[in-house]
């Protein structure tokens, strides 16, 4: 059976950020996205809804439960200490539940999601590329920016070209770390693993590819992946020449 989720969502944080950069935020396909991972068996959503009426049909629609946020001061987000509690609460609560979604970019969920992989869970954080805080970021296990999730990265935008680039250095790290503990041969998965250990926020979506190893074709003139372990003498000699011309040309 595949991992249970739990998501809680910002609302505040990321419809206020859609309204200032006039993106059009949609519910529907980021909860398609969340589903594709595994069943969603808690969905809710934080926020004043009296401000963001309009997105109350399409919440209702996914079955995400509203939970009402009353603002005490125009600009103050008063969700956060509300969904920290009820995130805690699952975690101590639903042992059946491994994965917590925090739909958000601000900073102050950073503790929470550290506490949560305290407990052993995984934690995936979505939020918005511009005001996604680099301390929440480092302390998911995984992070995908929400245009990433929405479909909407712009190939042509500033600093497409520097991410190819920081990715490819990713991969060549990742690689070379396991060759320093003996590992290689890398199952494709494992090598994914130790990538996002390294920089959550690697995404193969990012640039254009579905799978994970659908990216690593187009860098195999840099590094030999393997899918399985059943390699004869020959072709674990061939790895290991790749992976020194990696670490020599680095």
């Amino acid at each position: 059976m595949s991992d249970q989720l739990a998501v809680f969502i910002d609302f505040e944080n990321v419809a206020i950020w859609a309204e200032q950069e006039f993106f059009d935020f949609e519910l529907t396909p980021l909860m398609e996205y969340l589903q594709s991972r595994g069943p969603v068996v808690i969905k809710r959503a934080y926020g004043d809804w009296s401000r963001f009426s309009r997105y109350r049909d399409e919440l209702m629609n996914n079955a995400i439960d509203l939970i009402q946020i009353y603002a005490i001061r125009q600009g103050k987000n008063r969700a956060d200490i509300r969904m920290a509690m009820d995130a805690l609460e699952t975690a101590m609560t639903r042992s059946q539940i491994n994965t917590f979604v925090v739909v958000s970019g601000d900073s102050d969920f950073g503790p929470l999601v550290t506490k949560l992989r305290e407990y052993g869970r995984y934690t995936l954080g979505i939020g918005p590329r511009a005001i996604a805080h680099h301390l929440l970021v480092k302390s998911c296990d995984e992070f995908v920016y929400l245009e990433t999730v929405l479909g909407e990265m712009n190939e042509a935008a500033e600093g497409t070209g520097p991410d190819q680039a920081a990715a490819r250095k990713l991969l060549v790290r990742a690689v070379q770390a396991h060759g320093q503990r003996g590992e290689v041969p890398v199952l494709a998965a494992k090598l994914k693993q130790t990538m996002l250990l390294m920089d959550p926020t690697f995404n193969e979506v990012n640039f254009g590819y579905d799978q994970f190893k659908s990216w690593l074709d187009e860098k195999r003139a840099s590094v030999k992946i393997v899918n399985d372990m059943n390699l004869t003498d020959g072709d674990i000699e061939k790895i290991d020449y790749a992976l020194k011309r990696v670490q020599q040309t680095t």
